[in-house]
């Protein structure tokens, strides 16, 4: 919406029509235009690649659907000990790995991603059952960004992958990947 008033009043009836940006009428050309470049350039989620590490093929199966849907690319690996090389090969944005798993549990493969020089900052979200043992200290602790409970049926766990990967608040990534992809509300979650 561009508008001469700086009114709270005003802009609270533009948010309620819809209105994703607010400008008053002193904008500068050049701020008018980076702002109409932001809302017409499609989100980047497109582009970005996450991982997800589960013994569990069904699982595996699953969120890689889920996340396609989206727009992102997703590799799977249910084989914890090829980890590190599918994890240079693909270099993803996001990493989604299981606590429980044998050989190597998501817990290592947390440490071991925390203590690279290239991937250190690598967001990771750890998948459990028994979340009511993992306190939220706990889960920065191990090295993890936030912790997801499995099953995995709930719509949420979407919008934190999303915001993760993009670094944004919740409601500004949903509201560009909605004009991009599948609407959550659309989704079937199993």
């Amino acid at each position: 919406v561009l508008s001469a008033c700086e009114a709270l009043a005003e802009r609270v009836q533009a948010a309620r029509c819809g209105a994703e940006r607010y400008l008053v009428n002193d904008i500068t050309p050049e701020q008018l235009q980076a702002t109409l470049q932001g809302l017409l350039t499609p989100p980047e989620a497109e582009k970005s690649r996450v991982m997800v590490v589960d013994n569990d093929a069904q699982n595996c199966t699953h969120i890689a659907a889920s996340l396609a849907a989206w727009g992102l690319q997703v590799t799977t690996l249910q084989d914890a000990t090829q980890f590190w090389a599918v994890l240079r090969q693909t270099n993803p944005a996001l990493l989604m790995v299981e606590r429980e798993m044998p050989t190597f549990s998501g817990i290592d493969l947390c440490r071991v991603v925390r203590s690279d020089s290239q991937y250190g900052n690598l967001p990771i979200l750890i998948m459990t059952r028994q979340s009511h043992q993992l306190s939220v200290q706990q889960v920065f602790e191990l090295g993890c960004d936030d912790v997801i409970c499995k099953p995995i049926i709930s719509p949420e766990w979407i919008t934190r992958v999303l915001c993760h990967i993009e670094g944004k608040r919740p409601h500004q990534q949903l509201s560009r990947m909605r004009k991009y992809s599948v609407p959550v509300s659309d989704f079937e979650f199993h």
